[in-house]
């Protein structure tokens, strides 16, 4: 915060007052509290897809061991099939969840790979156009903290514009150099004025994921329609250790 002085007398300014408070715990304690979030989420992702999912898994082998020995031309036979056809239905349905709640390792997959199965699973599911540009980010670069948050603003920012831009298509650009990774996240669809619509839960949700990776989050309405998001981050290159004065 800062506060100007002023001479009474004749109103210029004399000085200036600063205060400032370090937030560096709190900060280390949001974020903490958000990754516990994210491995719960892990947590239970994984327990759909190896636990529930396995048992689907195991009752869809023994449905087709009876479906072999059934007389094939016989009802019996027919409403089996369509019990299984419903089993294997159901069992999409659960492994879209766990892909949800636990989407790819980031750590050994990496960003990339997470963005674009993120997006087939969007296309696939919306109809939405989704298309990837840019290189793998070096884990070196990034690590998996700081890629699970820009993940999660992606994800976010796709699904809104799946759900209410009414938009054909999005881009996603994922660039970096030695300091700076950048996302940026285009739209075709109708867009809204920042300046003046308030914003919902999910966009000040993606600020506030920004915020703990020390990124820069801009969102604009694009000239040509649609919307245009971009999240920059520091990399582990581009972030060096404050030390106090006269510490060793």
């Amino acid at each position: 915060w800062k506060t100007l002085l002023r001479d009474r007398a004749t109103g210029e300014v004399s000085g200036l007052v600063c205060t400032v408070r370090d937030i560096t715990e709190q900060r280390e304690l949001e974020r903490a509290a958000l990754e516990a979030a994210e491995n719960e989420r892990w947590r239970l992702g994984s327990e759909l897809h190896d636990g529930a999912g396995g048992t689907l898994a195991g009752i869809d082998m023994m449905l087709s061991a009876l479906g072999r020995r059934l007389d094939a031309g016989g009802g019996e036979a027919q409403e089996l099939a369509q019990i299984q056809e419903t089993l294997r239905t159901a069992m999409q349905e659960l492994k879209g969840i766990a892909r949800g709640l636990a989407p790819v390792d980031l750590e050994h997959a990496g960003l990339h790979e997470a963005l674009r199965r993120m997006l087939e699973q969007v296309e696939a599911a919306s109809g939405l156009r989704c298309r990837l540009h840019g290189d793998p980010v070096p884990f070196t670069l990034l690590g998996a903290g700081d890629s699970t948050q820009l993940y999660r603003i992606v994800q976010e920012a796709v699904t809104n514009v799946a759900r209410h831009g009414r938009a054909r298509g999005v881009d996603i650009h994922l660039r970096y150099d030695e300091r700076w990774i950048e996302l940026r996240i285009e739209d075709d669809g109708m867009g809204f004025d920042p300046a003046t619509e308030p914003e919902g839960q999910g966009l000040r949700l993606m600020r506030y994921r920004a915020r703990l990776v020390a990124g820069r989050l801009q969102i604009e309405r694009r000239a040509v329609g649609g919307m245009r998001v971009v999240c920059r981050v520091p990399t582990r290159a581009g972030v060096f250790d404050i030390v106090p004065a006269g510490s060793p």
